[in-house]
């Protein structure tokens, strides 16, 4: 049995995902209310369709993602929030119906290092009530010399 050689990022990559979820979320007034269209979205109840299963989603759902590419998570952030409505009352209202979260992968090229963030992203971020998890994943090479 042949062992297949993993592939190693040369240098970080990142991506990001606004998503929106609540039982009694519309895709479509979340859509309506942002001003662009999610990646996915999903009423309760909807098939969800995933690599070699269906699923069946257990509550609505508004998502808007990125491409993981080499722009680190601020450009990706801002150029994000560039297509999003910015009106803070929009905001505070689908953050008191919804859960609403930003997702971060961050995907390292080698260890020892991190990323920063702005003053004025955190400003955007906690103006609109937002949650932020980051998953951190090492892609190096542990073995390399």
């Amino acid at each position: 049995m042949s062992e297949e050689k993993k592939t190693f990022i040369e240098q970080d990559e990142f991506c990001v995902s606004l998503t929106i979820s609540g039982d009694d979320l519309a895709p479509d007034e979340i859509t309506r209310l942002l001003g662009t269209s999610p990646t996915e979205a999903y009423r309760i109840g909807d098939p969800m369709p995933r690599r070699n299963h269906t699923f069946t989603a257990k509550s609505g759902s508004w998502s808007i993602n990125t491409v993981r590419s080499t722009h680190d998570i601020e450009q990706q952030l801002t150029e994000l929030f560039a297509k999003l409505a910015s009106d803070p009352a929009i905001w505070k209202s689908l953050s008191s119906r919804y859960h609403a979260y930003l997702f971060c992968g961050v995907f390292l090229s080698w260890f020892g290092h991190g990323f920063s963030m702005s003053p004025s992203l955190h400003r955007l971020l906690a103006d609109r009530n937002l949650e932020i998890v980051f998953d951190i994943y090492d892609e190096y090479d542990h073995d390399a010399k």
